[in-house]
C-alpha cells in the first residue's frame, strides 16, 4: 500500500527495480524463450531456482528451444529434467493424427501415452461458400466449446467470411466469448476445445518449422477433431 491507497503488483515493482531478485521463478511455454531471454530470466533468479514447463514439439519462435540442455546449459545451475508422457486431455486417435502431421513436416514424435479412446479424426472437403454452415453443423453435433483453426495467411479473409455469415463465430480479442472461436494455431496455445475444426491443415503444417503449428492445432481437441480441405468446386 502507498499514499492515497495506490498499490502495485510484485511484477510492477520488479519492473521498476533492475536489481529485483525472485526466490523462485516459474516459466510456462518455456520452449519459446531464446538463449538471450534465458539470460534475462537468470538475472532475476540468482539461485537458479526455477520450474520450467514447455513442449519442444510446440516451439514456433525461430530462436526457441530445440533441446533443453542446450537452451538452459548457458545459465548455470543443475538441470533436473522430467518428461511427462501421459495425457488425459486428448484421445489416442487425436494424438495419432497430431503426431502423424508433426513427423510428416519434419518434427520429432513425442512419447505420448493417451489414456482416453475417442472417435476417429474426421476429414472433409468443403467449398469456401459452404464452410460456415458446415462448421456450424459440426459444432452443434458435439456439446461444449468449438474452435476453428485457420492458416496465418488465410486468417483475415476466412475470419471475415465466417463472421459475416453468422454471429456464432468470434474473432480477434473477443473470439473466446463466442460459441465458435476462429483463431490461428499460435493463438490456441494453452487452450482446449471439445470440437476443433482445422481448415487447410496442409497450409498450417507448412507455416512453421518442423510442423509445430499443425501439432498445436490438432492437440487442442478433447473430443472431436475435423480436418477440412478447401476446394474450389
Amino acid at each position: 500500500p502507498f499514499a492515497g491507497g495506490l498499490t502495485t503488483t510484485v511484477a510492477e515493482r520488479a519492473l521498476e527495480d533492475r536489481e529485483w531478485i525472485y526466490g523462485h521463478v516459474v516459466v510456462d511455454e518455456a520452449q519459446e524463450l531464446s538463449k538471450m531471454a534465458w539470460h534475462c530470466v537468470a538475472r532475476r533468479s540468482t539461485r537458479r531456482s526455477m520450474t520450467v514447463v514447455g513442449d519442444l514439439q510446440q516451439t514456433t519462435h525461430p530462436a526457441g528451444a530445440r533441446d533443453w540442455q542446450e537452451a538452459l546449459g548457458g545459465i548455470g545451475g543443475t538441470l533436473d529434467l522430467h518428461t511427462l508422457t501421459v495425457t488425459y486431455r486428448i484421445t489416442r486417435q487425436t494424438a495419432k493424427t497430431a503426431v502423424d502431421w508433426l513427423t510428416r513436416a519434419g518434427g520429432t514424435a513425442p512419447a505420448l501415452q493417451p489414456i482416453r479412446e475417442g472417435e476417429p479424426t474426421e476429414h472433409a472437403s468443403v467449398k469456401v461458400a459452404d464452410l460456415a454452415e458446415r462448421i456450424r453443423r459440426l459444432a452443434e453435433a458435439t456439446e461444449g466449446r468449438s474452435c476453428v483453426v485457420v492458416a496465418d495467411n488465410a486468417y483475415a479473409r476466412l475470419a471475415q467470411t465466417l463472421r459475416q455469415s453468422s454471429g456464432e463465430f468470434g474473432t480477434g480479442d473477443t473470439a473466446l466469448d463466442s460459441p465458435i472461436a476462429v483463431l490461428t494455431a499460435r493463438e490456441t496455445k494453452g487452450l482446449e476445445f471439445d470440437t476443433v475444426v482445422v481448415v487447410d491443415p496442409e497450409a498450417i503444417s507448412e507455416q512453421a518449422a518442423r510442423g509445430s503449428d499443425i501439432y498445436v492445432a490438432c492437440t487442442r481437441a478433447t473430443k472431436r477433431l475435423v480436418l477440412v480441405s478447401l476446394v474450389s468446386s
